[in-house]
């Protein structure tokens, strides 16, 4: 099985592993209504946000209705594209 090919799919890599044997437990559920209240209409600043992590960490916020995201990076051509 080429590993390289599925780097691009992150959906593929759920097939390769199990995340409870990675993790060594269970896995946890998390309420997401309890985190959208949280989170919801708030301003949020988030620093590192050009990259990989950072740029997911916005994604994810995105779906929990914040009033405002702040962006904030080193890399001015990062947090445009």
């Amino acid at each position: 099985m080429d590993l390289n090919s599925n780097l691009k799919y992150p959906e593929a890599l759920s097939t390769l592993f199990n995340s409870a044997e990675l993790l060594g437990r269970d896995e946890i559920e998390l309420d997401k209504s309890l985190i959208k209240e949280g989170f919801k209409q708030k301003t949020i600043l988030i620093t590192g946000a050009s990259g990989s992590i950072g740029r997911e960490i916005v994604k994810e916020l995105l779906d929990l209705e914040p009033t405002k995201l702040i962006l904030l990076d080193t890399s001015e051509s990062g947090i445009f594209e």
